[in-house]
């Protein structure tokens, strides 16, 4: 059984992420388990708001053709949902970013930025709400371990029937160093026709194992590759094929590097228009 932690406060955002799991999740063993959230020392007709919030969550959800219940509890939301997926095991989280303000967007939340750094499982963050029953979904490829549980994630979360999947392989071209001495300073072969050739088989050996693993499950699959920046070849290809999901694995940094350096899966969790970020669980 696939267990998904959907929290919500009931607000688009966390309409928005529901509404990703009803188009694309497979129906059969897949259990969603709904978590409202009452801050410390709100008021007493918000505990009752958030009682119902989870309450109309789960009808919708079973409506939908899932197997769900509905959990309350009282505190800091980010804390809550970590440790209900923590106690339960769950295999996902699925929540919205926050509001839709474009500074919102940038910085994700704090809510969501600490559930997605903190989590113990897969993360899946909504910005908006798929458009097609049918839509393109990105899966980001580059043969590592992240890589592969992020495919393996995806087979068991998404229905087959539902995606029309594109696997990019992005061979990151290295920083140039340089060699000579003043005034006969040159570039080394890092950006040679011949390294870049290499790079390009890499990506493409990677690709098209990926394609074959997503086809043998029944998934529509093309495979595309090219040179750059991880982060921002996903990006662009994310917006050229309005991807209304983009999978990744995570590397794990942690949030000083993140802070520091940001990773691939940060940037698709704040600028893709969903992401599923990828996460063995312990």
């Amino acid at each position: 059984m696939t267990k998904v932690l959907f929290a919500t406060d009931g607000n688009t955002p966390a309409d928005s992420a529901l509404a990703l799991v009803e188009k694309f999740a497979r129906r059969e063993g897949v259990e969603i388990d709904v978590l409202a959230v009452k801050r410390e020392r709100a008021p007493i007709d918000v505990s009752r708001a958030t009682i119902e919030t989870a309450g109309a969550a789960v009808q919708r959800a079973r409506e939908a053709g899932f197997q769900a219940k509905a959990h309350v509890q009282v505190g800091v939301p980010a804390k809550e949902i970590v440790d209900m997926a923590t106690d339960l095991r769950s295999d996902f989280i699925v929540m919205g970013a926050g509001n839709h303000a474009w500074y919102d967007r940038l910085l994700l939340g704090s809510q969501s930025t600490r559930v997605l750094h903190e989590a113990p499982c897969s993360v899946i963050i909504a910005h908006e709400p798929p458009l097609l029953d049918t839509a393109p979904i990105l899966l980001g490829a580059d043969g590592s371990n992240d890589s592969t549980f992020a495919l393996e994630a995806m087979c068991e979360l998404l229905d087959p029937a539902t995606c029309e999947i594109t696997v990019l392989g992005v061979a990151r071209v290295p920083y140039p160093t340089f060699a000579g001495g003043p005034g006969i300073a040159y570039a080394t072969t890092a950006f040679s026709e011949e390294a870049q050739a290499e790079f390009t088989v890499e990506a493409r050996r990677h690709t098209e194992q990926a394609v074959r693993r997503l086809q043998e499950e029944g998934f529509q699959a093309k495979p595309k590759w090219t040179l750059g920046s991880p982060g921002l070849r996903l990006l662009e290809e994310a917006e050229s094929m309005n991807a209304h999901l983009v999978v990744v694995g995570s590397r794990g940094l942690g949030p000083i590097d993140r802070w520091v350096m940001g990773s691939v899966s940060d940037k698709m969790a704040r600028h893709a228009r969903a992401s599923l970020i990828a996460r063995r669980r312990p």
